[in-house]
């Protein structure tokens, strides 16, 4: 490659991040077959510092109560994980319907003191970089069950199962949790 098809291509990147522009001429060694251009750039990216694809990824996603419409008891918590069939996605904001939405896979849930609790992992590196940032820092579940009505608590959740977890700005669950596995 010549020096002026390297110089082209600097310019180029340097255009897109809003730098200083060089010329051939502002290159003190013209006569070198090749040129080693050494210099930080800082972008938003580099927030995160080092990591590697996929991100493990854990947190809590239910409690028994009524987080909307439905009541769940700590029994019908405890058949989730057995009643979810693995993998489910992890989507942008409950954009299931998106094949594009999807940035990771959660592999195992379980129950541990009455606490729903989920395992996985991000592939997307975007999405990757923002959970480190805590750009992204909630989720949200999507959740099935039968409804049954209970005079004590109007409607009753039963046969619940998940279908996907979202990354959210704001969860409508208070309490649901999102970590990086270290």
């Amino acid at each position: 490659m010549k020096l002026t098809d390297n110089i082209l291509k600097l310019n180029e990147f340097l255009y897109l991040n809003k730098m200083t522009y060089i010329t051939p001429q502002s290159i003190s060694n013209q006569e070198a077959n090749y040129e080693t251009f050494v210099f930080p750039i800082q972008s938003s990216e580099s927030l995160s510092k080092n990591f590697k694809l996929p991100l493990n990824i854990q947190g809590t996603f239910l409690r028994p109560g009524k987080p909307k419409e439905r009541y769940y008891s700590l029994s019908t918590l405890q058949e989730v994980p057995n009643k979810t069939k693995l993998p489910i996605p992890f989507h942008h904001d409950h954009k299931d319907k998106e094949s594009s939405s999807v940035v990771g896979a959660v592999t195992k849930l379980s129950v541990e003191g009455g606490v729903g609790r989920y395992f996985g992992h991000v592939n997307d590196e975007t999405t990757a970089r923002n959970i480190l940032d805590k750009v992204i820092n909630e989720i949200s579940v999507t959740i099935f069950s039968t409804p049954i009505k209970r005079l004590e608590y109007e409607t009753e959740g039963i046969d619940a199962y998940l279908t996907e977890i979202s990354f959210v700005k704001s969860g409508a669950e208070e309490g649901n949790t999102l970590e990086v596995v270290k």
